[in-house]
């Protein structure tokens, strides 16, 4: 209450001064008046007195003062100085954190290390968070068993006081070809106590690879003659002190590498093996049929690889842990082979049961020189050869205790001297026997031919050449389709022979026997009319045998047929029943009951698709032993 008062007391106050400031009767006071006057004398000459100096303030201050005041200056200095040194105002910088990799510079890929991150804060505050960031090149990883995670790894440690030094052991595997580099990179990441910016300090460490953790390599000729079959023989061998998994091996033909086969069979392709687990000091062999041609003193180079398989694709390999090439050098035979198989010239000819294979030698003298007393012997063999089926011309030799053919000077006047660049082609043909009891036949023929030349110094040389070709044959898969009335796994009724508009039901058989080959994906496919109806009756029951409302399509899935069925092993069979409906169109004729029939399969031994077609059935039930002809037409 008081307080208020003598505010109120303040305002009449000023209002007061207001309203005799603005008043009428306001007289403007001389401020200059109340200023009190002196008189000064001035002199009309210059004066010799001496002149008079001004009074000297500081001469007046006390001594005592002027030092009080230096010590407190100085004082304050002194603390202000001792503050900035020992606390250092909170400053912080990232310069003063001290940020190193230490480690190998090589290692033996495959096998784990350790790499020492250090961290110094030299700072004066502390660090409040650090993270290390660590971005692995392909084929390094942290550990043996984390090589499909992703590339770039986080660990987080926390905070770092100051002056402390923090060392962390980071592991690391690293796979590769041998001498092959590898970066790692690092980048620290850190905030200081009280400050929400993120600082960052990065570092690469580079090492090599003294040793893979897979050895591989290849034994193949340095020169291969153009044309001519060739061995190679992949060698792998694990390094590792630990088990590797999911390894895949790869190998890149060179331009005009034919691949024949191989052993073990390659998972992808001809060029893919899955090798899968290596334990350590496992070796594992790949051996390669191929041709190879080629210009004289051409080089090719193989490439081969091993490594972790992609799990994305399957196919791939997404870490290396080694890789190599191996070159050979390919020559030109002094006399030139070739083998052409019912004119076709492929490293492998498919052959058919009993069908004649054409064989045609084209031979050339390669030479700048002469080739005397030429002699072309061809050598067959295989199980499934028809010695009785070999032919050759009349100039030719057959003999078949050893199932060579023979030609010579003396039978072939033209081998008595063969001109340089003389060509020519030599002619036979084979044939196979029955294929059934035989498992994955085949034939092979060989081709080997010598003469002799005259060498710069007329001393004669012996030369040779040789070239092969191989016949596999195909599997005889075929299909026996069937309708009956009286026999079979189902009872049938109607009229018979089928009248018009009036239901009669029929049996299908359908019977499968395949020679020599293993066939996958056996299917069987046929489809009834639309005057035909699917009763959903089958035998045996176990049979995949399926139909569709749509197309009226019956499928009979087989899956894998062995050989020999309906041979050394009993035949596969299926029957199921359906239902004619005759129209008035179709009096007097036999309709079909079902179209044609039509087998599929893939022979595994030749890696080609076989099939057989068999003609419609109608209702001329002729495989029915108790349905006569008469039984066939239909009535009215």
């Amino acid at each position: 209450m008081p307080r208020e008062q003598n505010i109120d007391s303040q305002k009449d106050k000023i209002e007061g001064v207001r309203e005799n400031l603005y008043s009428r009767t306001f007289k403007e006071e001389d401020i200059i008046d109340d200023i009190p006057k002196k008189d000064y004398k001035v002199s009309g000459d210059w004066s010799n007195s001496e002149e008079k100096h001004a009074p000297s303030f500081i001469s007046k201050l006390p001594m005592k003062k002027i030092l009080i005041s230096s010590v407190i200056f100085f004082g304050v200095a002194i603390v202000i100085a001792t503050f900035v040194i020992f606390k250092g105002f909170n400053v912080f910088s990232a310069d003063k954190i001290e940020f190193s990799i230490s480690g190998p510079v090589s290692v033996a890929g495959g096998k784990e290390t350790n790499l020492t991150v250090s961290i110094v804060n030299n700072n004066k505050q502390p660090i409040e968070a650090a993270d290390l960031f660590i971005v692995y090149p392909e084929g390094a990883y942290p550990s043996i068993n984390t090589v499909d995670v992703s590339p770039r790894v986080k660990y987080e440690l926390g905070s770092i006081t100051s002056g402390t030094t923090l060392n962390e052991q980071i592991p690391v595997v690293i796979f590769g070809a041998e001498n092959s580099e590898k970066e790692i990179k690092f980048s620290l990441e850190f905030r200081f106590n009280g400050s929400s910016a993120t600082l960052e300090k990065t570092e690469n460490y580079v090492v090599t690879i003294t040793s893979s953790p897979i050895d591989i390599s290849l034994d193949i000729l340095k020169e291969a003659t153009a044309g001519q079959e060739l061995e190679l023989i992949a060698n792998i061998k694990s390094n590792a002190d630990s088990i590797l998994e999911d390894v895949l091996f790869s190998i890149e033909y060179p331009f005009g590498f034919t691949f024949l086969d191989a052993s073990p069979k390659p998972l992808y392709g001809s060029d893919t093996w899955e090798i899968g687990e290596l334990t350590p000091g496992e070796e594992r062999k790949i051996k390669i049929r191929g041709i190879v041609e080629g210009q004289n003193d051409e080089e090719k180079v193989f490439r081969l690889q091993i490594g972790k398989r992609n799990k994305k694709t399957g196919e791939a390999i997404s870490t290396t842990y080694n890789s190599i090439t191996e070159p050979i050098v390919v020559k030109q035979p002094f006399l030139g082979l070739e083998i052409i198989l019912n004119k076709d010239s492929s490293p492998e000819y498919i052959g058919k049961e009993k069908r004649p294979v054409r064989g045609d030698i084209i031979w050339k003298n390669n030479l700048s020189t002469k080739i005397l007393d030429v002699k072309v012997v061809v050598e067959l063999s295989g199980a499934v050869l028809d010695k009785y089926k070999v032919r050759t011309p009349g100039d030719a030799f057959y003999q078949s205790f050893d199932n060579t053919i023979l030609w010579d000077s003396n039978n072939s006047k033209e081998f008595k001297i063969v001109e340089p660049g003389q060509t020519g082609v030599l002619t036979f043909s084979i044939a196979s026997l029955p294929l059934e009891g035989f498992t994955n036949p085949e034939v092979n023929i060989t081709v080997n031919a010598e003469g002799n030349r005259i060498s710069d110094t007329n001393v004669p040389e012996e030369i040779k050449a040789s070239v092969s070709r191989n016949i596999k044959f195909e599997s005889d898969l075929s299909i026996v389709p069937r309708a009956v009335y009286y026999v079979g796994p189902f009872t049938n009724t109607g009229p018979l022979p089928p009248r018009v508009e009036q239901e009669t039901t029929y049996t299908i058989i359908w019977t499968v026997t395949n020679s020599s080959n293993e066939i996958s994906s056996g299917q069987v496919r046929a489809t009834l009319p639309p005057n035909v109806t699917w009763l959903g009756n089958r035998s045996p029951i176990k049979e995949n045998i399926t139909y569709n409302d749509v197309g009226g399509e019956v499928i009979w899935n087989l899956g894998k047929i062995a050989p020999g069925v309906g041979g050394a092993l009993p035949v596969r069979e299926v029957a199921f029943q359906v239902m004619l409906l005759p129209s008035i169109s179709q009096i007097s004729s036999l309709p079909p009951i079902i179209s044609r029939t039509t087998i599929t399969g893939e022979d595994t031994f030749t890696g080609t698709m076989v099939s057989e077609t068999k003609q419609a059935l109608n209702t001329r039930l002729s495989t029915d032993p108790y349905a006569a002809d008469i039984f066939s037409t239909v009535q009215k």
